[in-house]
């Protein structure tokens, strides 16, 4: 099955999961259980997203959001991650801050970020901005073959993602998942 890995882009290209957890190596198949509001954090972007298996095990990826000024350089992404060791959470195994976001996507997802502007309605014209207004994502896939991370713990991980712009938290994601080996098929 595969698992699109953007999360709205703003986890899959996060290099933040290379360290710490024993059994670590190259990304395989990434399954999202889960994608939710923040409890502390008033979102100021309005901003859905929604995982949907379909009929054939695709997993598929649908979001919209609608941001009051263009996004460029000043938008941010800082990521905590609690890992599963055994039986117990290990909280903030990881600490990612202050990552610029659109750098991020460019460098370690471009085939995935390429992919979804040109599917977004309407489309995202540049690689390292969004311009202010609605945008709709419908049932987009990807594989972790579009990743370019070199390494991921792998097992159970709940991510919390917040975005800042111009030093103001606009938007707060927590993220549950998986990462699996690669398989050998």
């Amino acid at each position: 099955m595969n698992a699109p890995l953007i999360l709205s882009l703003l986890l899959a290209a996060t290099p933040i999961l290379v360290v710490g957890q024993s059994e670590k190596g190259p990304p395989g198949e990434v399954k999202i259980y889960d994608i939710k509001d923040c409890d502390s954090v008033l979102n100021k972007v309005e901003f859905e997203a929604k995982m949907q298996t379909e009929s054939d095990d695709t997993d598929t990826f649908s979001m919209s959001f609608k941001i009051p000024s263009d996004y460029g350089d000043n938008v941010l992404v800082t990521i905590l991650a609690d890992t599963l060791d055994g039986d117990e959470w290990k909280e903030n195994a990881y600490h990612f801050d202050d990552e610029k976001f659109f750098a991020s996507v460019n460098n370690f997802c471009p085939k995935i970020w390429e992919h979804m502007r040109s599917k977004m309605e309407p489309k995202i014209a540049e690689p390292g901005e969004i311009l202010a207004g609605s945008y709709t994502l419908e049932g987009f896939t990807a594989t972790y073959t579009e990743i370019t991370v070199p390494q991921v713990p792998y097992g159970k991980a709940r991510l919390t993602a917040t975005v800042t712009v111009d030093d103001e938290d606009v938007l707060c994601q927590k993220v549950e998942l998986e990462f699996f080996k690669p398989s050998l098929r």
